[in-house]
């Protein structure tokens, strides 16, 4: 916003007074000074129900930053909670009097001076793109000691209609607001008290599905819910062989309820290139997985990696990560695409993942693959990306956000962990929920709109 001028009326005098050392009297014809008035005719401050606006001195125009989902009746006859002029200027219609804001609203602002200068207040406008990621932003952040979390515990989040869920404790929590909503049944479920689910995540119609971590429980056993107040539905039992440890990723591809694959890696050293992938067909679970062995470069301890296919009918192509464990490590964290001819190729945008990669998570969004990741950076950022790897040599980021990390006050992630769910709002708006391992959890919006051009 350009300075305001403001003039003061004593200053003539001050200075008359500093140049003579002398008493002007003021009703003394001779030395009467002229009467200087304010020529500012400006807004100078304006808020409106907490909402983001945007003051613009050259064009005489405030906007109110609102989305395309967003209620516009929530905007009909308000009164700014802040409205300040320019200095002695006055305004028609008075300030104090309500306005229907879900339409363009003109002010007219009169300077001391009699200078008049019209302003519009009006809401932003958006377009939307034929293909792509448009608009993002942060909706909400909460630390983990306003969600309640354990430091270093809670390890995944997944979506469930009107809530989100954290594993191992099951805090529930309101999508939209994050606020506290109770606990997750975990009724029979065997395990360490409330580390029984250890991984939680949603299939493609937003169905919640949860595994058990196998040297807690023994077994491994996948569980679905119908609602979060009511008994899990056990739906995979499986006993670890020798060299078999599972359940510190989980993704599902597809509908758990109808055609799907429940993809679970395999942590085991050596063998952390293996993804265990148990076939869903008509809402039945083979119980025998099938295998399927990503290019992985193996470490010589466990390592954390996850494959999530694009469709729920096939293994083919699909994308993975790994988080990578061991220092210098080539590589030491990966994000692949692997085509249906089993043919990869690395995903690594202007600037790279940086540390390594925690969490990330594939869904389709306005006609193009998308790509969500969370890892950490060398100087102790969490850092959300939104990517668009349409063009594999060049992934196109279009949205990112970096949350500073401090292990010594928030807490060591000793884990390696963190989670990323997404829930679909609208066919042109997703949140994004973001789980940071010892630090809190975000919730980014993503659409597919973005501002018109004036």
């Amino acid at each position: 916003m350009k300075t305001i001028k403001m003039y003061t009326k004593w200053i003539a005098l001050a200075l008359a007074g500093s140049l003579f050392g002398v008493c002007i009297s003021c009703s003394d014809p001779l030395y009467k000074l002229p009467d200087i008035q304010a020529a500012g005719a400006d807004i100078t401050e304006f808020n409106l129900a907490n909402l983001l606006c945007t003051i613009d001195d050259e064009s005489g125009v405030i906007t109110i930053d609102v989305t395309p989902d967003f209620d516009m009746n929530l905007l009909k006859n308000l009164v700014p909670t802040t409205f300040k002029l320019s200095p002695y200027a006055t305004i028609s219609p008075d300030r104090s009097v309500s306005q229907d804001f879900s339409k363009d609203v003109q002010y007219t602002v009169t300077a001391e001076d009699g200078t008049q200068k019209v302003w519009t207040v009006k809401t932003s406008k958006y377009v939307t793109l034929s293909q792509g990621v448009g608009y993002s932003r942060l909706m909400w952040y909460k630390t983990q000691a306003e969600l309640g979390l354990t430091a270093n515990a809670e390890n995944t989040v997944a979506t469930f209609g009107d809530y989100i869920v954290v594993s191992r404790t099951g805090l529930i929590f309101d999508a939209t607001t994050g606020e506290s909503a109770g606990l997750l049944n975990q009724t029979g479920i065997p395990g360490s008290g409330a580390q029984a689910v250890f991984v939680l995540t949603n299939d493609d119609e937003g169905n919640l599905i949860g595994a058990t971590l196998t040297g807690w429980s023994g077994k491994l056993y996948v569980y679905k819910w119908t609602a979060l107040d009511q008994n899990p539905i056990q739906i995979v039992e499986y006993t670890p062989q020798t060299g078999e440890a599972f359940a510190r990723k989980i993704h599902v591809s597809g509908n758990i309820n109808g055609n799907a694959y429940i993809v679970i890696d395999n942590y085991t050293a050596y063998r952390n290139d293996e993804m265990y992938c148990w076939k869903v067909t008509g809402g039945t679970v083979n119980q025998t997985p099938e295998i399927l062995k990503t290019d992985l470069q193996l470490y010589s301890q466990t390592g954390y990696s996850l494959a999530f296919p694009k469709s729920g009918t096939a293994l083919l192509p699909y994308y993975y990560y790994d988080t990578g464990t061991t220092a210098n490590e080539n590589p030491s964290t990966v994000l692949k695409y692997v085509d249906e001819n089993n043919h990869s190729t690395v995903i690594n945008p202007y600037g790279g993942w940086g540390g390594r990669i925690y969490h990330a998570l594939y869904f389709p969004f306005n006609h193009i693959d998308c790509l969500t990741v969370l890892s950490l950076t060398s100087d102790n950022k969490y850092r959300f990306f939104v990517v668009d790897p349409t063009d594999l040599s060049a992934p196109a980021v279009r949205f990112s956000y970096d949350m500073p990390y401090n292990y010594a006050v928030e807490g060591t992630n000793g884990n390696n962990t963190a989670g990323i769910a997404v829930k679909r709002i609208s066919d042109d708006v997703v949140y994004v929920y973001v789980l940071m391992t010892s630090k809190g959890m975000a919730c980014y919006m993503v659409t597919d709109y973005t501002l018109a051009e004036e």
